[in-house]
């Protein structure tokens, strides 16, 4: 299967892929201070205990939120920084035209999954909009909004896919592992 080949960006496109770089840097915070808001809530809360008072209430259902946010909203910065698992055993043996090749199939083929995904929070969130639900917990908010992250996380991850598909697949180190771990 042949691989295209690439074409030089436009200055237009260059500005474009600057400023989603600067806007991928600015939301991989996100995910950090989600995690820091976690500690903080599991330190205070076992301090409330510690000290005879009730923990917080919906503690965990907080942290939940969080893990599901900080998953969606950090997937395609860790895509872009190549941070994401990758299982490349038989990428790692191939040479040349034939990596080249498996390379492009594995990211057409992520590009395909993110979109799916991507299509399906669409219809998660027209549905969730156009029925009102709600999420009856400790919380109680429109279950949209949870379809709204879904779907703004797996759009970037698409577009992210999309620019990994557009790369030069003759970079040496394209494709390889930012870190091997041996069994």
């Amino acid at each position: 299967m042949p691989v295209p080949s690439p074409r030089r960006p436009s200055r237009r496109e260059a500005i474009i892929s600057r400023i989603y770089d600067r806007f991928l840097d600015a939301l991989e915070l996100v995910p950090g201070i989600l995690i820091g808001i976690i500690a903080l809530v599991i330190g205070l809360d076992v301090l409330l205990r510690n000290i005879g008072y009730i923990g917080l209430k919906g503690m965990i259902e907080l942290i939940e939120y969080a893990l599901f946010g900080l998953t969606f909203i950090g997937i395609a910065p860790a895509m872009r920084r190549g941070a994401h698992v990758s299982v490349d055993i038989l990428l790692m043996k191939l040479e040349g035209r034939y990596r080249r090749t498996v390379l492009w199939l594995v990211r057409a083929i992520s590009v395909a999954i993110a979109a799916m995904i991507a299509v399906s929070a669409w219809i998660g969130l027209a549905d969730a909009v156009a029925s009102g639900t709600q999420v009856y917990k400790n919380f109680i908010f429109p279950e949209w909004i949870l379809f709204a992250v879904i779907l703004s996380g797996t759009l970037l991850f698409t577009i992210e896919c999309l620019r990994q598909l557009k790369k030069t697949p003759d970079d040496p180190a394209d494709g390889k592992p930012t870190e091997t771990v041996t069994v």
